[in-house]
């Protein structure tokens, strides 16, 4: 079971169609929540590795984010 609404991710992926017929199947949709999910929990365990205090801020997430998108783009 996914974490992620799928109503909201489809939401906000319908944000950038310019046309409002276009369709998403449902594995697609499926397949794109799991990815969001994984790259999400990816971004929390590199940060926590990063600096295990409990306190998660936007310093730690800057820290990882070029090695993260590298790694996942």
């Amino acid at each position: 079971m996914s974490l992620i609404k799928k109503k909201t991710i489809e939401s906000i992926v319908r944000l950038n169609f310019k046309n409002d017929n276009i369709k998403i199947t449902e594995d697609a949709m499926d397949m794109l929540c799991d990815f969001i999910e994984i790259f999400i929990k990816e971004t929390v365990s590199r940060m926590y590795r990063n600096d295990p205090s409990l306190d998660i801020d936007l310093q730690q997430f800057e820290k990882i984010l070029p090695q993260l998108l590298l790694d996942f783009f």
